[in-house]
């Protein structure tokens, strides 16, 4: 016999109505539901998502895949947060499921999803190539959205931000301010991002001819390495004057090592962060960061799922753009 069957005749009413009891749907009187749901958790019964996915083809389900290499921090908080409570207000629940670290655990990940019938996908992918998430969107029965990659084929299943027109514009911004020779912390660069951002910086400093006299570091992302990568800049140039790191943790590890270097911040030495994550504005000195438009860019992804399940037909979304905001730890920036 069944566990829903045993509720059924525990309580002395029919299967049909435990079933609409334990899956929402349905009128199912109070008093009646809450015995329901309280013998059932007596029991141990938890209902078989994916048997009920398969028999209504569609789990109401949103699936998210990040990298766990992203797992900790205010931007991947902001990310989950923002989805989840945006897919709630629709009715809607949000599934994480973890890419790993590879192509390949991006990929398991997506199936998983795909197999437990989540009614589309978000995509944050480190590992995928361009052309492989375009070919995963053409050949995908389920609706997907990439965020944070800008794709050739697909312009209406991503949602990107212009990283490296924006990080040359932050570059630009220090050089107009008479700083002369740079740090460049990266993230790393085996992310998407990590590269886009490099690449605007190096273009700016290449125009200002001052790319050779300028150091590059590749951290991690984490406030360590940004510690030690300002530490191994500083070893190579003790004259650096000014500081980019592509994140705000990065940045406060660097600002650290400044201060127990005796650097004074901005007069010695100026740094930019991006992420602009709250403690920004409450360090001592508050940190100029860069404001991505994470939840602008989350609002459309989410926006452009809805119309794919809905069947109408999408249009590109235009690149997002980030934008400095001045503090403390720079002198004479302008946005």
């Amino acid at each position: 016999m069944s566990t829903m069957q045993k509720i059924a005749d525990a309580i002395g009413v029919s299967k049909t109505t435990v079933s609409r009891a334990l899956n929402g749907t349905g009128y199912v009187g109070v008093k009646t539901r809450q015995q329901i749901l309280e013998l059932a958790d007596t029991l141990g019964y938890r209902p078989n998502l994916l048997a009920k996915n398969l028999s209504t083809r569609q789990s109401k389900c949103i699936g998210l895949v990040m990298a766990n290499k992203m797992f900790d921090g205010h931007y991947f908080n902001e990310i989950v947060s923002f989805c989840a409570r945006k897919l709630q207000s629709q009715g809607l629940d949000l599934l994480l499921a973890d890419g790993k670290s590879s192509a390949e655990g991006e990929r398991a990940a997506i199936t998983l999803l795909s197999g437990l019938r989540c009614d589309a996908i978000i995509l944050y992918s480190h590992f995928l190539t361009t052309e492989d998430l375009d070919s995963l969107i053409a050949r995908s029965t389920t609706p997907i959205m990439v965020i944070n990659r800008k794709l050739v084929l697909h312009p209406s299943h991503t949602v990107c931000c212009d990283h490296q027109h924006d990080a040359y514009r932050v570059a630009n911004s220090l050089i107009d301010a008479g700083h002369q020779q740079l740090a460049i912390i990266s993230g790393n660069l085996c992310s998407p991002t990590a590269k886009l951002r490099q690449a605007g910086i190096k273009a700016a400093l290449l125009e200002a001819k001052m790319d050779k006299q300028s150091t590059y570091v590749e951290g991690n992302w984490s406030i360590e390495s940004g510690y030690q990568a300002m530490k191994i800049a500083l070893s190579e140039n003790p004259n650096l004057d000014a500081v980019i790191a592509a994140n705000d943790e990065m940045a406060i590890g660097a600002m650290r090592y400044l201060a127990e270097t005796g650097k004074k911040i901005p007069e010695d030495v100026a740094i930019t962060g991006f992420d602009d994550i709250p403690a920004s504005s409450y360090l001592v000195p508050s940190l100029s960061s860069v404001t991505a438009p994470v939840r602008g860019m989350l609002e459309t992804a989410i926006e452009q799922i809805f119309a794919q399940l809905e069947g109408k037909i999408l249009q590109p979304v235009p690149l997002f753009h980030s934008e400095l905001t001045p503090r403390e730890s720079t002198k004479s920036i302008k946005k």
